[in-house]
């Protein structure tokens, strides 16, 4: 019998690991599908009062061990599973996953549930996005520049994390009055990503927002940028600059790349015509072949 660690595979054979970890996933999906439909559970009982919890939310950090952005995922899944139970199988085909069961949330109705979950099946955080973004088109967004607030510490549970109150689905029942207790997914995201990572989120078919933290030295240069374009960009949009100094690098980039590959062809080109005895003039423009003198 084998006594390693599971995480020691040396021994294992390329086929037979992929073999498991096909198992593995399989069988973690299901697992997956079952835990929400127990929260799901939980919360329809009541149970995370009676344990003491203020909130499902507050029960899945300190009584489950769950990271804040697990947390929300499986209670956003949870409460939309029981509203919609199509997704619990969906979850356990692995034909979706929890983030697109979280970007449709707010799209989801009796009437089009089973048109965009399969749409959605299959599909990245980003394709989902996308998908969305043509069905439900928004409407840009301003361009600016903030300033950072400094960084602090999450809050797990109370007002902070208070949703937006939207309007409620008939059939949602307590599920949509216990939304408010969620953290909401652009603050999760948020803390998830990295101070270098930029967000790229599509509003509609053609258009994108895109977000990025800078440097001061790259703030003072973007506006004096905008400051010299002011004659042909006079409303000042970073979105008109940006897309413009791109062209200009692109094109400069492109220029440099095809000078270094173009170079070498002509010298080698240069080399063989003299080992034939022959020289190439060049002047104005123009090339003059004449017969090399021994």
């Amino acid at each position: 019998m084998d006594s390693g660690a599971f995480w020691e595979l040396g021994d294992v054979t390329d086929r037979d690991l992929q073999a498991e970890l096909t198992r593995l996933l399989a069988r973690g999906s299901r697992t997956e599908a079952r835990i929400i439909a127990h929260l799901a559970a939980v919360e329809e009982r009541r149970l995370h009062l009676a344990a003491g919890s203020s909130s499902l939310f507050e029960y899945c950090l300190r009584r489950l061990g769950l990271s804040e952005s697990e947390a929300f995922h499986r209670i956003t899944a949870a409460r939309l599973a029981r509203r919609f139970p199509a997704i619990f199988g969906l979850l356990e085909q692995r034909a979706v996953h929890l983030t697109a069961v979280c970007l449709l949330r707010d799209h989801l109705t009796p009437e089009n549930h089973r048109e965009l979950l399969e749409e959605a099946s299959g599909k990245t955080k980003l394709q989902v996005q996308e998908m969305l973004a043509r069905r439900f088109p928004r409407p840009d967004v301003a361009s600016t520049i903030k300033k950072l607030p400094p960084s602090r510490a999450p809050v797990l549970a109370g007002p902070a994390f208070a949703l937006p109150r939207s309007t409620p689905s008939p059939d949602a029942g307590t599920a949509n009055d216990s939304r408010k207790e969620l953290p909401p997914p652009a603050q999760l995201a948020s803390a998830a990503q990295t101070s270098h990572k930029a967000v790229v989120e599509p509003l509609s078919a053609a258009r994108y927002r895109i977000q990025l933290n800078a440097s001061a030295q790259l703030k003072e240069k973007l506006e004096h940028a905008l400051d010299l374009l002011s004659h042909s960009n006079p409303g000042g949009d970073l979105a008109v600059m940006i897309e413009r100094a791109v062209d200009l690098l692109i094109e400069r980039v492109e220029k440099q790349r095809f000078t270094q590959t173009k170079s070498p062809r002509l010298s080698k080109a240069s080399g063989a015509t003299k080992k034939r005895g022959l020289s190439v003039k060049s002047g104005g423009g123009s090339r003059c072949w004449s017969r090399a003198h021994r």
